[in-house]
């Protein structure tokens, strides 16, 4: 078999394996949620208004990795548009207090792609993380 034709096969063999773990059940696993108010190292530019400081909110668990599928979380049935990951989870930033009040006590749920929502049991405490202490970004994150 040509080299060509081994790369070929092993990547269609990747896809069949990824879209087979996907399509059964992805494995998320959330541990917990934490927030902590942080001084952003980059300032954010929302409309006319610079941010220097952010609501950072911490997922805690296991997720599908990165590009095997692509993961949806909602705090309730609000989406949470955009996320990063970190060693131990998934995180997002909101700059907005009134939005992160507005999800306290809503339970985090997820689904692959347009897939069924799942519940993960654990809801976004806002109340109980007050009073903020503002931290450096890369500290809130790595803790």
């Amino acid at each position: 078999m040509s080299i060509r034709k081994t790369l070929a096969l092993a990547c269609l063999l990747t896809m069949v394996v990824a879209s087979a773990s996907v399509a059964g059940e992805a494995k998320v696993e959330v541990t917990g949620i934490d927030i902590a108010l942080v001084d952003l190292e980059t300032p954010l530019r929302v409309g006319a208004t610079t941010h220097r400081q952010a609501y950072l909110v911490r997922i805690q668990g296991t997720f599908p990795a990165a590009g095997a599928a692509l993961l949806r979380l909602y705090f309730g049935d609000a989406p949470i548009e955009a996320y990063g990951d970190y060693p131990g989870g998934l995180y997002f930033s909101v700059v907005d207090k009134a939005q992160l009040d507005a999800w306290h006590g809503k339970t985090l749920r997820w689904r692959v792609d347009d897939g069924e929502l799942h519940d993960t049991g654990r809801s976004l405490d806002v109340k109980g993380a007050e009073p903020f202490t503002v931290m450096p970004e890369k500290a809130a994150l790595l803790r």
